[in-house]
């Protein structure tokens, strides 16, 4: 797949595009098409899609969820204590969502997304998904895992080290792909071990989720809590709001309903 920066800015902006582009041209030996948009370009506030012979409008994805929505009628749970920070996680997951493919759930954490399930085809997939990326970051925050960085042999690519300690972290390594990996160190590392990984990831807590579309059944619920999720945001409007509302509740968590579907097709 070919490498595309995308720049937008005026004729005025032109020493920040031309900082810009000598960034580029240090990355992947330059090898990208370079394309200008106008700065303020608006698209039209109706999309197109044409299958088959056919031809499908919608409203473009425009809807701005903004922290307007943290209010006492949209927020449905016993539990109401989000803290300016789980508020931001919120909109992080949710202005991610906006940018991914439905079905999609978002994992927020100190400012960061650290999970993103999409395109799956049903929720708790998506949260499943979501949950074992945000499982994997949580790991790699390891000391066991960080000390993995001083045993690499001199000259190890960046990447090689990145792709190093997610093998190791998972756990998944054929004999053949041991060995190789172990060749990375100038000391074979020890093993993760189960029940130090599994009490670092039961203090996890924290976690923001969002939904691009209400949860239909509250496994998704039920699933995100296992990962640390505490604070939630959804569009709401299933029959089975109540039964979401329930879960969330049973778990001590702080949800609101937004009304906003992100919902990308």
């Amino acid at each position: 797949m070919a490498q595309v920066g995308i720049i937008m800015g005026s004729n005025s902006d032109l020493p920040i595009m031309q900082e810009a582009i000598d960034i580029l041209k240090r990355k992947k030996r330059g090898k990208y098409t370079i394309l200008q948009t106008k700065k303020n370009y608006q698209p039209d506030n109706v999309e197109y899609r044409e299958l088959y012979g056919m031809a499908f409008s919608q409203d473009r994805n425009n809807k701005v969820v903004d922290a307007s929505v943290f209010t006492k009628e949209n927020c449905k749970t016993n539990n109401k204590n989000a803290t300016d920070l789980d508020k931001l996680n919120l909109l992080l997951a949710t202005t991610t969502l906006k940018y991914t493919q439905s079905n999609s759930i978002c994992f927020a954490y100190d400012g960061q997304a650290i999970g993103i399930g999409a395109g799956q085809q049903n929720r708790v997939d998506c949260v499943a998904l979501c949950g074992q990326k945000s499982d994997t970051w949580f790991l790699r925050q390891m000391p066991e895992v960080l000390n993995l960085y001083n045993l690499f042999k001199q000259g190890t690519s960046r990447q090689a080290k990145v792709n190093a300690i997610l093998s190791y972290v998972q756990n998944e390594m054929n004999h053949k792909q041991y060995y190789e990996w172990k060749e990375l160190f100038t000391t074979e590392p020890t093993p993760l071990n189960q029940t130090k990984v599994n009490n670092w990831l039961s203090k996890i807590k924290g976690i923001a989720m969002s939904s691009d579309a209400f949860f239909p059944f509250p496994d998704s619920i039920e699933l995100g809590q296992k990962h640390g999720v505490s604070t939630v945001i959804q569009p709401g409007g299933s029959i089975r709001d109540d039964s979401i509302i329930r879960a969330c509740n049973n778990y001590n968590m702080t949800m609101f309903m937004s009304s906003v579907r992100v919902f990308t097709h």
